[in-house]
């Protein structure tokens, strides 16, 4: 509780009188109208700016502290020193053998890092997934969505997933006609990418008379499996989808698709 000073008879206090709170021993001077504790400095009793304060003493929750009073205060914290917080300005230097990290619990109560600073070198983990082309991204991200050429962990060609019924951007249909028993592959012009390769095509019918390869292949255990390949004698282009008719196939690891699965990862010759 805050010490109540006791005016003289006429109400006021005189410049100099001194009075002392009894819970805590403090000592208080009168000096140019205000009540000062000793930790104050008044400026004109003293020779230089520079002299400190007489005392650290912290009594009430207005009164300020001296730097002593902070640094022991801040000391007293188990784990802590004067060296720990990060400064808004100059360099912040860790030590060699020091592992620092920003925590933070999820809603579910885990307890993720975020950053680490260790021997020299910074990590960044649980990423958020990137949708702006200033987000950083994870390496299951890069690996995922990197470009249709040959890579190490995607096969060339577009990437789309089945589908049996109908046909959005990002599927494909591999069906039999049940009047010639023709195979065909259905491809939307657009894949799973977004990539748009077949939109702004003329409505056509392109026959080949020497037939063009295709292939049909899928990732299984960190591998490319080739699922399907052959050939194809004849594309109908229309503005959402593309018709291919198969010559020739040779069915490999299968060779059947389930509807919804994927990605598969598809290439035909002179297109992509």
């Amino acid at each position: 509780m805050a010490f109540i000073f006791v005016p003289d008879a006429d109400g006021s206090f005189t410049e100099g009188d001194k009075q002392t709170n009894p819970d805590t021993g403090v000592e208080y001077i009168y000096h140019a109208g205000a009540w000062r504790h000793l930790g104050a400095k008044i400026e004109d009793e003293f020779d230089t700016l520079d002299e400190r304060y007489a005392t650290n003493e912290y009594v009430d929750d207005g009164d300020q502290s001296v730097k002593d009073y902070v640094d022991d205060a801040v000391a007293a914290i188990p784990g802590t020193d004067l060296t720990s917080y990060l400064k808004n300005d100059g360099n912040n230097d860790l030590a060699a053998s020091a592992n620092w990290k920003i925590r933070q619990p999820t809603s579910t109560g885990s307890n993720k890092t975020l950053i680490q600073g260790k021997d020299g070198q910074l990590g960044l983990y649980n990423l958020k997934e990137p949708n702006e082309p200033h987000h950083a991204a994870t390496k299951e991200y890069v690996d995922a969505n990197r470009g249709s050429g040959v890579s190490a962990v995607r096969p060339p060609g577009l990437k789309f997933n089945v589908s049996i019924v109908n046909l959005p951007n990002g599927y494909f249909q591999w069906w039999t006609n049940a009047n010639t028993n023709n195979q065909h592959l259905e491809l939307a012009t657009t894949d799973r990418d977004g990539i748009a390769w077949g939109t702004n095509t003329l409505r056509e019918d392109v026959r080949y008379n020497d037939k063009i390869p295709f292939t049909i292949w899928e990732v299984s255990n960190n591998a490319w499996k080739m699922k399907v390949t052959g050939t194809i004698s004849r594309i109908d282009f229309h503005p959402d989808h593309a018709l291919c008719y198969v010559s020739s196939k040779t069915a490999l690891n299968g060779g059947n698709f389930v509807n919804g699965a994927g990605p598969y990862y598809i290439t035909i010759a002179g297109l992509f």
